[in-house]
């Protein structure tokens, strides 16, 4: 870590977490413990200071790529649901401070962070992107908020069949794991329209994709002067 260089922060905020019955708070925070635990081991290479569980109901990890943003949310989104949500910031900037404690780090990239954070909270919106590019970060935010806005209407089956599809089973497959008819199947992809969910999901992974591809085309001709 060097407080000269530039990172990706990607912080996160659980909705309304002081809401949740005691019970229910405890085991939807294992669940994100765990979680974290295993993206922290899963994307390591990627990470500059890993995850963790900051005042409560934050999560904040130090990235030196963006790449996996969006698979991290999702995942962090799916463990809140059905009770809560979530919303994140993703960001790129300088840090003020080297230490191991993320919430000791400070900086440009935490001020803007937290503003940001401020932000959606008062608004109610899922996502900002600030990572790259105005262009890049504007079709970020709209996809993420496209894809969030039509998963938190789909109904609990259609969010199962969404998510089975993601993996990569198709109609035939996933009515036979759900023990349901294939029109049923298809009826909930149709009313859901999870098509153009990861459509547009797809679309994220390939912006992130680009940047990460960018970064290390930058690192390799400055490692070559």
């Amino acid at each position: 870590m060097n407080a000269g260089n530039e990172y990706y922060l990607l912080l996160f905020d659980i909705k309304n977490s002081t809401k949740l019955k005691a019970s229910l708070a405890r085991e939807k925070f294992d669940r994100l413990e765990n979680a974290i635990i295993e993206l922290n081991s899963t994307y390591s290479e990627e990470m500059s200071l890993k995850m963790s569980i900051n005042y409560g109901d934050e999560i904040a990890g130090l990235f030196y790529t963006p790449k996996s943003f969006y698979l991290i949310a999702d995942k962090f989104r799916e463990i809140m649901y059905p009770e809560t949500s979530l919303r994140f910031v993703a960001i790129k900037g300088k840090i003020a401070v080297i230490s191991n404690d993320i919430r000791q780090i400070g900086g440009t990239i935490f001020k803007q962070a937290n503003t940001e954070m401020v932000r959606l909270k008062k608004e109610n919106i899922f996502s900002w992107w600030g990572i790259d590019k105005k262009p890049t970060d504007h079709a970020l935010t709209a996809l993420s908020e496209l894809s969030n806005a039509v998963i938190n209407d789909m109904s609990s089956y259609q969010r199962e069949v969404y998510q089975l599809l993601k993996l990569g089973l198709n109609q035939k497959e996933i009515a036979k794991k759900l023990d349901k008819y294939a029109q049923s199947v298809w009826d909930a992809i149709q009313r859901s329209k999870a098509t153009n969910v990861l459509l547009a999901e797809e679309a994220i992974s390939r912006l992130l994709s680009e940047i990460n591809n960018e970064n290390k085309l930058i690192k390799e001709k400055e490692s070559e002067k």
